[in-house]
């Protein structure tokens, strides 16, 4: 005796692939709308933290940048003392 065969027909499966297809689609969507909104979750903590430490980040810089100034001073003054061999 000859086991059962579940005949499918072509529309049938068209139908299942369709189907198939439109689930995947709509997974597909549900994970890019989830990563969007990782994102914006984590560009708003990104913008947070840029903001909590600029003010830091802002003193920092001054302070180097008037540590530079003044050790291009002091450089400039010893090369000025060395080349023409004089206290300015």
């Amino acid at each position: 005796m000859e086991p059962n065969k579940i005949n499918v027909t072509n529309k049938e499966k068209v139908k299942s692939i369709n189907h198939a297809l439109k689930t995947l689609n709509e997974a597909a969507n549900e994970s890019a709308e989830e990563i969007r909104g990782m994102l914006r979750k984590d560009y708003s903590r990104l913008t947070e933290v840029f903001s909590d430490v600029k003010p830091q980040v802002e003193s920092s810089f001054r302070e180097m940048r008037d540590e530079v100034v003044t050790t291009a001073k002091q450089t400039v003054d010893k090369v000025d003392e060395t080349v023409h061999g004089r206290d300015v």
